[in-house]
């Protein structure tokens, strides 16, 4: 489940199942894969000089979507675009993740994003790489003046709590950044308290992505507390992967029942949510008028933690996709209180019951705009 994964995710009064930045893609301006990487290959063939510089810049004039994910450009590499970067005016989409760029590369890439030099760059990818706590603490800079980047890709490249703190001190000065991807990095509760209470005052932040990291409950409970100070812009959450057992998942859910608020795709797979946090989920999306997509794959429920979901879609009026792979409904092992010596329900039985409790939600509430 990366972020490049497809994903359903509600948009704009419909429920879209696509790739981030797939739209850009389609857009004039992206040339062919390999013609950009012949032209990149002989980049790395001169010597860093003005001459190479002149000649990058031309070769990206008028280019708006440049993807070079997985060429092996390296700091060198990430040094020669940053360079480049600086004075262009027509790209919106740099693709560099998996190049192995690390903090030194990433230095010159950021120089070109401080205030006064690029103005149209909208999303800058750099998942995959190193860049670690001084790569963040570099950008987080830049991006403090910058005013035209609204997506910045930055998972896996290990900045831990101490990077995301110097991201978390950007977003409270910085005014354009909407999405925000830091999946796989390490971070802890102690990150998530640092985003959570930059959240408070950046009022921009739709998107944050943070799946695949160590936030546990601990670390929703921060999110919880700024979320009851103040209604966020925040409409994506994916916290998936992240150790968040029951506990952290009813708080967000009474939370989310409780205060106002604008959170439309909520994404909990991969963590012990269990039957209880089920049934917390449930009373949420019974009152939210909010929640469109709720994920809850592999998140460690039985037959009766759905029935308490099915409960919920009863009344809700808002939710649009229920995502429950990686359950068997006719498993005992995640009941709180197992029938003794059961391991296992009658399989058709089991199956037929989730069926029952699904088709009679939808009969109860013809408007439920359900779709998956």
């Amino acid at each position: 489940m990366g972020e490049l994964h497809a994903r359903y995710k509600y948009r704009a009064d419909r429920m879209t199942y696509a790739c981030p930045g797939e739209d850009e893609g389609k857009t004039r301006g992206q040339q062919s894969r390999p013609l950009l990487e012949k032209r990149v290959r002989s980049y790395m063939s001169f010597t860093l000089s003005s001459d190479l510089f002149r000649r990058v810049r031309s070769d990206l004039n008028n280019v708006q979507i440049l993807k070079l994910g997985g060429f092996d450009l390296g700091d060198r590499g990430a040094w020669v675009l940053g360079k480049a970067l600086a004075s262009n005016e027509s790209l919106a989409l740099l693709d560099l993740g998996f190049n192995g760029i690390t903090c030194k590369g990433v230095e010159q890439i950021a120089d070109a994003l401080e205030e006064g030099k690029n103005r149209t760059l909208k999303t800058l990818y750099l998942s995959g790489n190193g860049v670690g706590v001084g790569g963040a603490a570099r950008l987080s800079a830049a991006l403090r003046s910058n005013h035209s980047l609204k997506t910045l890709y930055l998972s896996g490249n290990g900045i831990g709590d101490e990077g995301v703190k110097h991201l978390a001190d950007m977003l409270r000065v910085n005014t354009t950044l909407t999405s925000l991807y830091l999946g796989t990095n390490g971070i802890g509760s102690g990150g998530m308290a640092h985003l959570a209470d930059a959240l408070t005052v950046n009022h921009h932040v739709e998107e944050l992505m943070l799946s695949q990291n160590r936030i546990e409950s601990a670390g929703v409970h921060s999110l919880v507390d700024a979320l009851s100070t103040a209604i966020l812009p925040l409409q994506t959450l994916e916290i998936g992967f992240n150790n968040i057992d029951a506990a952290g998942v009813i708080a967000l859910a009474e939370m989310l029942e409780s205060r106002p608020n604008r959170l439309q795709n909520l994404y909990l797979d991969n963590n012990p949510v269990g039957d209880a946090g089920a049934a917390a989920l449930g009373r949420c999306i019974a009152t939210t008028t909010s929640l469109r997509v709720l994920d809850l794959s592999y998140a460690h429920l039985s037959l009766l933690g759905f029935r308490d979901l099915c409960m919920g879609l009863r009344e809700s009026t808002t939710l649009m996709g229920l995502l429950l792979d990686g359950h068997d409904w006719a498993s005992t092992k995640y009941m709180q209180r197992p029938p003794p010596n059961v391991a296992s329900l009658a399989k058709d039985d089991a199956y037929q019951y989730a069926a029952k409790c699904i088709v009679t939600a939808l009969q109860i509430n013809p408007s439920l705009p359900l779709v998956k």
